[in-house]
This record gives C-alpha cells, structure tokens and sequence, in this order.
C-alpha cells in the first residue's frame, strides 16, 4: 500500500471525500515521516474501527480539517504502536509546518483527538486486532486458504479396537517382599598379618574358642609391713632451767 492508495481509502473511509490540497498535504507528510506500508495498513485500519464505533460522520465539505486531522491521528496512532521510534506530536506539528500550504494544527488539537480516538475504538490497537488482509495488497483470489490442504491434514495411527471401546486399566500390583537371611560374618585379617589359621580351612565361629564367662584374676592379700630392726627412740630434751643446774 503506497501512499497515494492510502489517501483515497483513507478519504473515503472517514468522509467520502477529502479535497485535492489536504490528499497532496497527506502524500508529503507521510514522505517527510517516512512511515511504512504496514504503517499505512494499520491506520487504514483504525480509521475503519473510528467510522464503525462513531454515529456522526464527517463532512468533508463542512469541515475538511478536522477529517484531515483524525487521519493525521491515525498516523500517529500507527508509529507508536508498530515503531521502535515514536514520534511525539511536538515532532509531528514540526513536520507539518515544514510542509508549504499545511493546514494549522496544534498540540492541544493533536493531543485531545489522540484520547477521542482511543476512546472511540475501544483502546483495541494492539496488532492482534488488525486482520491479515491489510498487510497484503493482493486480490483474494490469489491469497492462501485459511483452510487446511488434505494433503497435509494430520494422519491418525491404525488401532485395533473401535474408538468408542473404553481404555482398559490394569490394577497396579506390589512387588512380592524379598526375606534376607542374615549370614554370619567371618573375620578379615589383613594380607600382611600371620593369623595361624589354615587358609583352605573356612573359619567358623564355632571354631573358635570364648569363654562364657571372663576369668576373674586371683586375690592376693597383701603382706603385712615387718617391723624395722633398729628401733627408733625419740630424744629426750630436758626443760630444766639452766640457772638451777
């Protein structure tokens, strides 16, 4: 879609008609902001859901300006919801009045047909809503089915029984318990170790030789300490005075 086809389909979108000057005006704005054609297709297409969802349609011959106005929306509408880079309506106003004969816009003009025409279409200009036809400019004739081929329909595995026949489940069965006998554990010695034992002999615990009972050591009593032959006499000390002897 290329932006002479844009204008008469966005005229006779939104008012029949639109004079020669603001078509020229529409082609040389959409050149200086470089939009391209999916641009161009999703604004064709909010202007469809603005005339679906408005009562009262714009008279070109009334009030050119202001139709020209809502188209210039649905432009600004598009760049910002396809384009990585937006354009603010500060950046569209001076794009505007670079253009010889442009009709006089404003922000506060801009900015308040921005919120109608989101009110008017009910805030849907995600790209979910756009239908597929407007990116393509070709007849329907030549357009792929939405329909699947037969050739490619899915192929369903042969079964044995009917599909009406329910699923048959089989009852989950417990694995039978294992009894473990318990063996009894024969001493390891290391390599390097004499054990005296045969090694073609297998060690049994009857084999070898415990006591039911440790062995109690025998008691001795201790001997009594003899005597010392010398006998030891604590010394005498005299207290009498000396003055006396």
């Amino acid at each position: 879609m290329d932006s002479h086809n844009f204008c008469s389909q966005a005229g006779a979108t939104i008012a029949g008609n639109i004079p020669a000057r603001y078509s020229q005006f529409l082609i040389q704005l959409i050149s200086a902001s470089q939009m391209s054609k999916t641009n161009l297709a999703i604004a064709l297409h909010y202007l469809r859901l603005y005339k679906k969802n408005t009562v009262n349609q714009l008279d070109p011959n009334e009030n050119p300006q202001m139709a020209n106005a809502v188209i210039v929306t649905a432009l600004i509408l598009s760049n910002k919801i396809f384009d990585d880079h937006c354009y603010t309506i500060t950046t569209w106003i001076n794009m505007i009045n670079q253009i010889p004969d442009h009709p006089q816009f404003t922000v506060k003009l801009l900015a308040s047909l921005e919120a109608h025409f989101l009110a008017c279409v009910d805030y849907k200009v995600s790209l979910h809503s756009v239908t597929p036809h407007l990116m393509i400019n070709r007849p329907t004739a030549n357009c792929i089915p939405t329909c699947m081929m037969p050739a490619h329909l899915p192929i369903i595995p042969p079964a044995n029984t009917s599909i009406t026949t329910p699923p048959i489940y089989t009852q989950p069965q417990m694995a039978t318990p294992v009894t473990v006998i318990p063996t009894p554990m024969v001493p390891a010695f290391a390599p390097g170790i004499t054990t005296g034992i045969n090694p073609g002999i297998t060690t049994k615990y009857s084999d070898i030789y415990m006591p039911l009972t440790p062995e109690t050591p025998a008691y001795c009593r201790p001997k009594r300490r003899q005597p010392s032959p010398v006998a030891y006499k604590r010394p005498r000390i005299d207290y009498r005075s000396q003055t006396a002897i």
